[in-house]
């Protein structure tokens, strides 16, 4: 039992690692935090140092989630600790320590666990981030379309013994696209329609959301 709570630990603490700082400032000599939204993700990185920070910390954020949930998985062929472990990085890298707290929205990373519990629907969802990213040009409206998908398609392919990874599944969309889909719902609450809310949650999510085509060449 100590040994899977210290394995969930360190999940933790590898998310946390702050890989948009790190790469943005070995390659560009700028802090991340200082540039357009201030997130450490891709994204930005992509905005304040160019494609190659943005390529190395797209990876290194997705490898975040696939190395611990794989792991731990190997170790203890228990669903509920692996999903832990998933969701203990997804916390890492949305409240880093060794950042204060103020991380990503965890979409690499959580493109890293869907891969590592479930390859074939990880990739669906991946393809609808590209789908929604082409279309829109926006990477938050892209991941809420593709984090909605994935609770969804976790569900429909659900066996009895699959709760932990519905579990998760709701909470990597929580963890990525909650506070867009919250504001969201106020507004349909305001507004008095269920309708209203999904026609504002993409408002909302263009609104709040980070422009792909700013990029630092």
């Amino acid at each position: 039992m100590a040994f899977q709570a210290f394995s969930i630990a360190l999940s933790y603490l590898l998310g946390a690692v702050p890989f948009g700082l790190i790469f943005t400032k070995a390659l560009s000599r700028v802090d991340v935090r200082t540039v357009g939204s201030g997130n450490i993700g891709a994204t930005n990185v992509l905005r304040a140092a160019g494609k190659k920070a943005a390529v190395l910390t797209l990876l290194a954020d997705a490898l975040k989630g696939y190395l611990p949930v794989l792991i731990v998985n190997a170790l203890f062929h228990d669903d509920s600790v692996t999903m832990l472990a998933g969701a203990a990085a997804i916390l890492g890298h949305n409240f880093p320590v060794y950042l204060r707290f103020k991380g990503g929205k965890g979409v690499a990373t959580g493109y890293g666990i869907m891969l590592a519990v479930s390859p074939w629907i990880g990739l669906a969802c991946l393809l609808a981030w590209l789908l929604a990213a082409c279309i829109w040009r926006y990477s938050s409206l892209s991941a809420l379309v593709s984090f909605a998908l994935y609770p969804l398609l976790t569900f429909a392919a659900a066996s009895p013994a699959s709760r932990p990874e519905e579990l998760l599944s709701l909470f990597l969309f929580g963890g990525a696209a909650i506070s867009d889909f919250i504001l969201a719902l106020l507004i349909g609450i305001v507004v008095g329609t269920y309708s209203s809310i999904f026609v504002a949650s993409p408002v909302v999510a263009l609104w709040r959301g980070e422009k792909m085509t700013e990029v630092k060449r």
